[in-house]
Order: C-alpha cells, then structure tokens, then sequence
C-alpha cells in the first residue's frame, strides 16, 4: 500500500520581496538580458595581474523556504580566504510567472533545469528494490502534478557507469518513460550508432552533446564520483543553475574509524567540474526515513557534502520523496545571477574557494563555494 500522499501545493508559491527603503521604479521583464554562462571575462589590469569577473547563480529565501526578490548587490558578499571581493551587480531571475511564460508579451521565459539521476545500488543492496520502485512512482507523480511548463529535465543513473536516458526537455510523456526506465534499470538509449547525426530538440538545451559515448563513456565513468565530473563538464556550457536531483544511500569508502572521508583521486576534480558547471546537487536518501545501518549512515556523508559544497540540500527524513521533490522545486522558483571580481597572477590557473552571504542575515543563501580562474575556467 502506498504511504498517504501529502496534500498538493499550489504549483508555485508568490516570492517575498526584500524592504528597500526607496525603491526604483523596475524595468520590464522583457527588457533584461538572459544571463550568460560564468565566468563572464577576464579584465588586465598590468602585466602581473589579471581580474576573473565571475557569475554566480545564488538562491535567496527566508527561513520557511520562500524566495527572496529585491535585494540588489550591495547585500551580498562574496568572501575569499575571508577576504570580501568585488560584487558589481546582482539580477534576479525567475518567478512563477517567469517559470509558466511562453516567451511572448511582456513576460521573459525562464527555464528551470533538472537532471535526474538514480544511483543503482540494487546489485550490492538488494533491499533496495523496493525503495527505488517507490521513489520512481512517487517521482512520476511529481512530474504529471507539478512540473512546471518551462522545466527543462534530463535523466541519468549510475550502475557501474554513467547511463544516459534523456536529454533536457519539456516532454512530460518522455520524461515519465525515461524515469521508468532509469529506475528499473532498463537499457539505455544507444547515442550514435548510425552513421546518421543526432537529432537534438531545437527548443531545448543539449547535456548529451558534450559527453563521452560509447566505450569512451564507459571508461570514463567507473566511478560514480567521474560521472558526475563528466556531467558538470557537459553542463558548463548552458546558462543559469541547473539542479541535478540523485537518489542514492552514498559513495565512496568509510574508513577505519566509521566515518567517510573523501576519496582524493576523484572527489576535488568532481566538485571543481559541478562548481564550474552551475550544477547544484540535491541528493535524496534512496531509504529516507527507513534507513538504519550505522554503516550506511556514516556513508551518508558523502551525499550531505557535496550537496553543501555545490549550493544544494541533502534530504535524509522523510516519508516519500514528494516532500523534498517540492523542496527543490519551491527554493528554485527564482535566483541571483551576481558577479563579482577576484585578482589572480598572470599565466596561472587554478580554482578557488568562496562563501557567498547576504548583510540580512535572516536570510538563508545557498551558492556554489567556488569556482576556476586562468585558463582552466575555459574559453
């Protein structure tokens, strides 16, 4: 028997707006530029110091989880080594009515963008079965009832390595039928196995474009920590925050004294690749509040850290998944795309660690913690 559903919210909830104290009349919606993928450009300041002008996606709400408008960017700061850098603009994005636009009058559309990954854990966990088949029935409800007309979802698992299910698209039928699939472990599609190219949907962005196939993907994605690296790297390219939603007991190794500790071969250049993607991660207990194993527990930690370090949530109670699917959803109603400036010696690369607050602190913010400088940032 099915556990008794939670009564439906409205699909999206007004947004709050922050109190200025003489606020500016606001342009129209359709007026503002979309953002654009970060980092947005390097500035020279002489030969020995260069500025990475860097974009980041920040979600703002209060402390019952309703979105934030109104602040501009002298609320926010962004800290490196406790040292505040340069904050030169903040834009809010989204809103319901920005999420059920078509793109015509004066409304700009916005898409929200979901990955959906199973990590099957069947095979080493076989009490698992039934827990996954409940989070897909759950999932599906979720999608037929409150996906919202411009959410963009893609779905994955991870079963020894990365399976590719769908692209982004705002297909319900084909999304369902890719959860189904996802979830009982069915074959995955098989990408160019003709000589013919790949059809993609012109209305929608490509995350299959900029991955591995084949063998290639299958040597590159051993480890459940490279094929979330390979999705990060495939995400970078399209613009604004995407949410990628894995369900999963954990990853990794527990150590001699019970607790978790990242694996550092793969764990830094998987965080590095999601930070530099815009992809926050929300992992949901594949048991939820069934869970018991002290053993699984300490490995819970691995899914409460990255989901920390990349501006996500990490949900462990609750009595099925359309509590923390709403969540999610909710907490994404609307984001900051907020720039800000970070020094760096010439001819170097590398990444580096940030914390983004805002002065209110009644407010809650959830932001990647880092980001890549020089060269590794890319193009």
């Amino acid at each position: 028997m099915e556990p008794k559903a939670e009564p439906a919210r409205a699909a999206a909830e007004p947004v709050r707006t922050a109190p200025t104290p003489a606020p500016e009349p606001e342009q129209p919606r359709a007026a503002r530029p979309a953002p654009a993928p970060a980092p947005a450009r390097d500035i020279s300041l002489n030969e020995r110091i260069r500025v990475a002008e860097v974009l980041l996606d920040v979600l703002v709400t209060d402390r019952r989880g309703n979105v934030i408008e109104g602040l501009n960017a002298e609320d926010f700061v962004v800290l490196h080594d406790g040292e505040e850098q340069e904050v030169t603009s903040a834009s809010f994005y989204g809103g319901p009515s920005e999420l059920s636009a078509t793109g015509e009058g004066a409304t700009v559309r916005t898409d929200r963008y979901f990955i959906l990954m199973f990590h099957d854990q069947r095979m080493q966990a076989p009490q698992l079965a039934g827990p996954q088949m409940d989070n897909a029935r759950w999932l599906k409800r979720w999608i037929e009832e409150e996906l919202q007309p411009n959410d963009q979802v893609a779905v994955f698992a991870y079963q020894a390595r990365l399976k590719v299910y769908l692209d982004f698209t705002r297909d319900r039928d084909e999304i369902l039928a890719a959860v189904d699939a996802a979830s009982t472990g069915k074959r995955d599609i098989e990408r160019w196995v003709t000589r013919s190219d790949p059809e993609f949907d012109p209305n929608s962005p490509s995350l299959f474009a900029n991955l591995p196939a084949g063998k290639e993907l299958s040597r590159r994605s051993r480890k459940l920590q490279e094929a979330l690296e390979l999705v990060g790297e495939a995400a970078a390219g399209i613009a604004g925050r995407k949410n990628l939603v894995m369900f999963s007991l954990g990853f990794g190794d527990i150590g001699q004294f019970g607790s978790y500790t990242p694996d550092p071969r793969y764990y830094p250049q998987m965080r590095e690749a999601l930070n530099a993607g815009n992809v926050a991660v929300y992992t949901i207990d594949t048991m939820g509040s069934r869970r018991r194993s002290i053993a699984s527990a300490s490995l819970n930690d691995s899914l409460s850290l990255i989901s920390n370090e990349t501006g996500g949530h990490y949900y462990a109670n609750f009595t099925n998944i359309l509590s923390p699917m709403r969540q999610v959803a909710e907490e994404n109603q609307g984001y900051y795309l907020v720039s800000f400036r970070s020094e760096y010696e010439a001819g170097t690369e590398g990444y580096r660690n940030i914390k983004v607050k805002v002065r209110d602190g009644n407010y809650k913010v959830r932001s990647r913690t880092g980001f890549r400088y020089g060269e590794s940032a890319g193009p």
